[in-house]
């Protein structure tokens, strides 16, 4: 599994060098709230995504190595486990942020084609996006139930690494959080009419789940707290 980043990397890259030959020497790279382009620039612009997906998929491997060494170097069975669970968990995770790269590399590319009749596709790409980010969030938000107490990987507040009980209520409720989060984007990214309510919508729903997560994190954290004084 930990292959398959360094191969989607690869191909992003190897896309885009392909395709970029074919599309107008200036490209749209901006776009206001009403869908309008306001700015362009080179195409390429367009290698700027791969730049940031092979740093991603770098610094996401050394830490899924670190994990994994780590639940070899003679821990005890617990800590081996907990750093095997958040290895498969930052794998999983940078597949997932690998594909969002390249979907969002691919509306960029879309909107290229089109050239001076892209006006109206602003909305359409900021949709788009917004749809692969609400998914996105519905599958971190599934994942952050996974996590094992760490360093790398989680909610880590002062209050949700009191414990692992501290950190399994965190993020069970966060991942539930995320998810509802993710299905508001999707839903607002559907029907929304315009592209500030589509991204307003997004930003809310996001601050939300995680003010809610805070204050949900920091109740488990007193509650186990003052039943560790009672103890």
């Amino acid at each position: 599994m930990k292959k398959i980043p360094w191969i989607i990397t690869i191909l992003l890259l190897a896309g885009t060098a392909i395709i970029i030959p074919y599309l107008p020497d200036q490209i749209a790279t901006h776009f206001d709230l009403s869908g309008t382009v306001d700015d362009r620039g080179s195409k390429y612009i367009l290698f700027l995504f791969p730049a940031i997906q092979l740093l991603m998929t770098i610094i996401m491997t050394v830490f899924i190595i670190y994990l994994e060494k780590k639940r070899t170097e003679g821990v005890d069975d617990k800590k081996a486990a907990n750093a095997h669970a958040n290895a498969k968990v930052m794998e999983i995770l940078t597949i997932v942020m690998s594909l969002l790269f390249v979907t969002i590399e691919a509306i960029v590319i879309g909107i290229s084609f089109k050239g001076e009749k892209v006006e109206n596709m602003g909305m359409a790409a900021t949709r788009l996006s917004m749809l692969s980010m609400g998914l996105i969030l519905i599958v971190v938000g599934n994942l952050m139930p996974k996590t094992r107490k760490n360093w790398i990987v989680g909610i880590r507040l002062p209050w949700s690494i009191y414990n692992d009980t501290t950190w399994s209520k965190t993020h069970r409720f966060g991942g539930a959080a995320l998810m509802v989060g993710g299905a508001i984007t999707i839903l607002g990214a559907a029907i929304l009419p315009n592209e500030a309510l589509i991204l307003t919508t997004m930003f809310v729903a996001l601050m939300l789940s995680v003010i809610v997560t805070m204050v949900y994190s920091y109740k488990v954290y007193k509650e186990e707290k003052n039943k560790a004084v009672s103890e």
